[in-house]
């Protein structure tokens, strides 16, 4: 049976010889584009019932355009993967019913075997039925997914793409609380106004977090922090590790949970407190690609909260420095004034040597104070523009851990410190490449550290060499660390001391890095005091 093209007419044709000779016709007449949509069995007859097998061919030859559909499964895979190298091929996920459509002709059948001839087949030209099928066809190639995409998806285990629109308020609800609970990881939390922590609250979401932080899920949350949810922020950062960052409004929330899922609700009345009422529509997807943009969004955020926290340290600190070098300026300053004006307004008779020895030992003691502040300053400025350069030379560790400590102890008497603390070291015979000068200055600081802070008890300073490597270590007995310090400790102006500006460890730690070492400090595992040390390679 031929079909003419001479008017248009839509026909039903039985029998496996009809059929074939319907598609070799139909096919024989494509110009331009062929496209077809078929069942998960059609991948297996294209390529094994060798009627549709030269109809394929044919196309080829011809240099016709073939667009096909499918739905790419684990039983059909070979087979697609086959085709794939033949046409345009794309997924579409439970594809049923088999149609083909070209600029003229629409045919189609309910039913595709995997290895026989179809036997019944519907067939038009007339323009409706044709414009119709091919705008579906377009509209359904625009949802399917390249089928190399899915491929992959199916032998590599990857599971695919999805993006749900619920609007069902219990249903987000539900879905909050399932996502909270299956988190391993980590979850990120964006929540868009103050009230929303306490709508977490009362859903039971915050508490589930709270309990995968304990076991070590990573949890960050970024809100407005205000009058209104501070208590429950202060307690959830009391009773477990979430991590909090104040952010600004915004019109939706959004959780992340280890990367590979996501959930967004839009935000449509601010004031509720209750979660349900509170949003409108929500978006439940796995989108590596949204996760990954959401992802960056929300790390940006944090990172922007996290760099203003560390401004305002900064500036804190930067305040506190202000006024301790302030008062460490004129410590010194107002005894050396002091001094010199009673010297002069002494009459010759009271002017005796031993009254003048001891106002010029105070006026010596602050000078140097002086001195030193003012050297801190410039090692600063240094140490932070890159120029600090060191002299190094063949020196004696022995001779510099000795000068340093009979340096302090000379500071300690023109100081009239009251400490009763004992300096031990036992000489070791090592030879260093170093800078003399510097190097002292370190074992001063850090034995001054230590005298601070053990107004009774021991210093024991001791050296070895140990993997290439010289460990120099000044253990006290005093009060030890300061935990709220130990984050900062060797950090620019971190300082417990009733006196000092706590730019000496910053400089010392410097030093240290300068020769190619590393500096770290411990409270003592008695209870009894901190040793600090230092390593300096023993080739430079």
């Amino acid at each position: 049976m031929t079909i003419s093209l001479d008017s248009e007419k839509t026909l039903v044709l039985y029998g496996p010889e009809n059929a074939i000779r319907v598609i070799k016709q139909f096919y024989a007449r494509v110009q331009n584009v062929s496209n077809l949509i078929t069942d998960t069995s059609g991948p297996q007859a294209i390529i094994q019932v060798k009627e549709y097998s030269e109809v394929l061919k044919s196309l080829i030859d011809r240099g016709v355009k073939r667009r096909l559909i499918t739905e790419i499964t684990r039983d059909n895979l070979r087979y697609c993967k086959q085709l794939a190298s033949l046409v345009e091929l794309r997924h579409l996920e439970g594809v049923k019913g088999n149609f083909a459509v070209s600029e003229t002709e629409y045919m189609a059948t309910a039913i595709l075997h995997k290895t026989e001839p179809i036997t019944q087949i519907i067939y038009s030209n007339a323009g409706a039925v044709v414009e119709q099928h091919r705008y579906l066809f377009d509209t359904l190639w625009t949802k399917a997914i390249p089928a190399q995409q899915k491929i992959l998806q199916i032998e590599e285990g990857v599971e695919a793409d999805f993006f749900e629109v619920i609007t069902d308020r219990k249903e987000a609800s539900e879905l909050l609380e399932t996502l909270s609970k299956s988190a391993r990881k980590e979850v990120l939390f964006l929540l868009p106004n103050d009230k929303a922590i306490i709508r977490m609250e009362r859903l039971g979401v915050l508490d589930t977090l709270a309990e995968g932080s304990e076991s070590g899920v990573r949890v960050r949350v970024i809100c407005p922090i205000t009058d209104i949810n501070s208590h429950v922020v202060e307690r959830l950062r009391k009773e477990s590790k979430i991590e909090f960052a104040n952010g600004d409004e915004a019109q939706s929330g959004i959780l992340i949970t280890d990367s590979s899922q996501f959930v967004s609700a839009e935000l449509v009345d601010p004031a509720s407190e209750s979660f349900s009422e509170a949003i409108g529509t929500t978006l439940y997807s796995n989108s590596k690609r949204t996760i990954n943009l959401l992802r960056s969004f929300f790390d940006s955020l944090w990172n922007q909260v996290e760099l203003y926290k560390r401004l305002e340290l900064q500036e804190k600190l930067e305040k506190e420095f202000v006024n301790i070098a302030a008062h460490e300026l004129r410590t010194p300053v107002q005894p050396i004034l002091g001094m010199t004006e009673i010297i002069e307004s002494m009459s010759e008779d009271t002017k005796t040597i031993q009254v003048a020895r001891e106002d010029l030992a105070i006026i010596r003691r602050n000078a140097i104070r002086l001195e030193q502040l003012t050297s801190d300053i410039l090692d600063i400025a240094r140490i932070e523009s890159g120029s600090l350069h060191l002299q190094k030379e063949n020196c004696s560790l022995d001779d510099v851990i000795i000068q340093a400590i009979d340096d302090i102890q000379n500071q300690v008497v023109y100081d009239n410190d009251k400490q009763n603390a004992t300096i031990d070291y036992q000489p070791v015979d090592l030879t260093i490449y170093a800078d003399k000068r510097r190097l002292s200055e370190v074992l001063c600081n850090l034995i001054d550290n230590a005298i601070k802070f053990t107004k009774d008890g021991q210093i024991i300073i001791s050296a070895e060499t140990r993997n290439g490597e010289i460990i120099i270590s000044v253990k006290d007995t005093g009060t030890g660390i300061d935990k709220e310090i130990v984050p900062r400790l060797f950090s620019k102006f971190a300082t417990k001391s009733e006196r000092g500006t706590g730019l000496g460890l910053f400089i010392t730690k410097s030093l240290v890095e300068a020769h190619g070492g590393r500096l770290w400090a411990e409270n003592n595992k008695d209870g009894k005091g901190a040793t600090f040390t230092f390593t300096l390679p023993l080739m430079f």
